[in-house]
């Protein structure tokens, strides 16, 4: 009896795949937004000497993520039009 070789594993589909990949992309930047955010947030309890979670504190975390989102918007803006043409095959 000849000895059998273990099949390899299955594959997931392209598009699941594809899908499990945007997930975890998004997921990096999303934790590091709410991380800022609770920093913000508890800074702000910090130094209004506070107990409890006011709406003040949460829009200064909003109005932190929403600066830091314009100035990338900036950054993106004067990379050169052919920036990442490489990556999409173009």
């Amino acid at each position: 009896m000849e000895p059998t070789l273990p099949l390899p594993p299955k594959q997931p589909p392209i598009a699941l795949a594809t899908r499990r990949l945007r997930i975890t992309t998004l997921r990096g930047p999303l934790l590091v937004s709410i991380g800022l955010v609770a920093l913000v947030v508890h800074q702000s309890l910090i130094w209004r000497a506070g107990v409890m979670v006011m709406p003040q504190d949460v829009a200064l975390g909003y109005f932190t993520i929403g600066s830091l989102a314009l100035l990338s918007a900036v950054i993106f803006y004067r990379l050169p039009a052919h920036a990442g043409a490489e990556l999409s095959g173009r």
